[in-house]
C-alpha cells in the first residue's frame, strides 16, 4: 500500500484489485486490511489509535503517509549524496594535481632558458649559451 498512495496518501483501489496487486487471495486481503484498520495499542504512533489505515472514499489513507514518504526521501537522499561523494572523490584522486600561477611561471621561463641556449649553441655563440647556462641571461 506504501508503494500505491498517491501524493495525499490515499490508496485508490478496489479491494480485489488490490488482492491481485498484492499476488494474495481475496480472503487475506480482507484480513490484513481489517488488521490494518484496528487499533493497535503496541503502536508506536498513538495517532489514530495506532491504526496505519482508515477508509476514505474510493480507497484507504494511509494514516503516517507524510512520515513514510519523509522518511523514504531522507534515505533516498542519504543514498545520493553516498553515491557523489565517491564519484567526486574518485575525480579528485584520477586528477593531476593543478599548477600554481608562480609554478607555471617559473617552468615558462626556464622553457624559454632552454630554449634561447640552443639557439645561441646552433649560431655557434658559446660566449652567450655560456651566459644563458649560468643564469646570466634570459
Amino acid at each position: 500500500m506504501l508503494a500505491m498512495k498517491d501524493r495525499d496518501h490515499v490508496v485508490r483501489a478496489a479491494v480485489p484489485g488490490l488482492a491481485s496487486r498484492a499476488r494474495v487471495s481475496l480472503k487475506e486481503c480482507e484480513e490484513a486490511l481489517d488488521q490494518l484498520m484496528s487499533p493497535d495499542k503496541y503502536s508506536r504512533s498513538k495517532a489514530e489509535d495506532g491504526r496505519r489505515i482508515r477508509v476514505v472514499d474510493g480507497g484507504w489513507e494511509v494514516v503516517n503517509g507524510e512520515e513514510y514518504r519523509n522518511r523514504m526521501s531522507r534515505e533516498e537522499r542519504r543514498e545520493y549524496q553516498r553515491i557523489k561523494q565517491a564519484e567526486y572523490r574518485a575525480r579528485k584522486s584520477d586528477a593531476a594535481p593543478k599548477e600554481s600561477r608562480k609554478a607555471r611561471q617559473i617552468r615558462l621561463n626556464e622553457e624559454a632558458r632552454q630554449q634561447a641556449f640552443l639557439k645561441a649553441e646552433e649560431r655557434g655563440d658559446q660566449k652567450a649559451a655560456d651566459r644563458i647556462a649560468a643564469g646570466e641571461e634570459p
